[in-house]
């Protein structure tokens, strides 16, 4: 008798093994398609993990910024049938006038005037902290970037010195650590094993807009262990947190999480992290921004990724946000 039920539990085990391996997969094909943390794991064990944690599909139901067009995207009038594989094209220095109404963008001069030229480091109310002030592209020599679409887009367009960049779309605070990258410096390699070959002096970090739909408080408590694996395993390095860019009033409208306020919210969590010693909060927003905290319909062309050029002014921007100057004058 004992071996019969044995049987029937085999069965049984077998039977719901077998239905959460199809559920599963039809849910990693359909609504779950877009869920990071979803992609790598058994098929069984997907239902398990939403139960667990239902906010990850509640961040993948409205499409998420790096699904709407690949980093540093063309403007409309180019063929859109360019291979996204390969380096897109340097952009003109306008945004194209033909059938998009849209304005010149204005010089890197201009811009980095209006906003101020430079960013102010947080202050800690001791004397002698350090301030930051323009720099030469070599500054960026031993800089490493991490991040996503956006920070892919500062490689391809706004490139400074000989830094590494590893970023790629997608890419959020709870897959950084795990997620393969190459670049033209390193092969395909994870975060922790780049660290652990090479030695930065200058850490740019700028993650969160793909996990805004988390709630703030496991999205920020992420964030600021990824920060404290970066000085565990780099102690010697500055780290540059940099803000979140807005997105347009249109992107924001089509998803409201991606709202100036809800992106302040995630910013501001994220420039607590900063110490003004050692970390420092970064914030390109007044650069690229209009007075009501959206990104100026006239530096993109999909709401969410600035055009070549905006990556080359923000890279300007960022040379006037190093250190080097300062400590050496102390």
């Amino acid at each position: 008798m004992a071996r019969k039920y044995h049987f029937y539990l085999i069965i049984v085990l077998l039977a719901t093994s077998l239905a959460l391996g199809v559920v599963g997969a039809l849910l990693r094909a359909t609504v779950a398609q877009d869920v990071e943390q979803l992609k790598d794991i058994p098929a069984p064990a997907v239902p398990l993990l939403l139960l667990a944690d239902p906010t990850l599909l509640e961040a993948s139901q409205a499409p998420g910024p790096e699904t709407l067009s690949k980093p540093g995207s063309l403007p409309p009038t180019v063929s859109p049938e360019e291979p996204a594989s390969e380096p897109i094209a340097e952009q003109p220095e306008t945004a194209p006038a033909e059938n998009t109404g849209e304005r010149p963008l204005p010089s890197v001069e201009e811009d980095l005037s209006s906003a101020g030229g430079q960013q102010e480091a947080p202050a800690s109310g001791q004397e002698g902290t350090p301030t930051l002030g323009a720099v030469e592209e070599t500054y960026f020599d031993d800089a490493l970037f991490v991040g996503d679409s956006r920070t892919l887009g500062l490689a391809q367009y706004g490139r400074l010195g000989q830094a590494d960049y590893f970023a790629d779309s997608g890419m959020t605070v709870f897959n950084v650590l795990e997620t393969k990258v190459s670049d033209e410096n390193f092969s395909k390699t994870t975060l922790p094993d780049l660290l652990a070959e090479r030695t930065y002096g200058k850490i740019y970090l700028m993650l969160g807009i793909n996990e805004i739909g988390y709630p703030f408080e496991s999205l920020t408590a992420q964030y600021e262990s990824v920060v404290e694996t970066l000085r565990s395993m780099e102690p010697q390095a500055t780290i540059f947190l940099c803000a979140n860019l807005h997105v347009t009033e249109a992107a924001a409208e089509a998803t409201p999480r991606l709202a100036p306020a809800h992106m302040e919210e995630l910013n501001g969590r994220i420039a607590a992290l900063a110490d003004g010693e050692t970390i420092f909060y970064l914030d390109v927003n007044p650069l690229f921004c209009d007075e009501n905290g959206y990104l100026k319909m006239d530096l993109t062309g999909d709401g969410v990724h600035p055009y070549g050029t905006g990556y080359q002014l923000w890279a300007q921007w960022l040379m006037g946000c190093g250190l080097e100057e300062v400590q050496g004058s102390s």
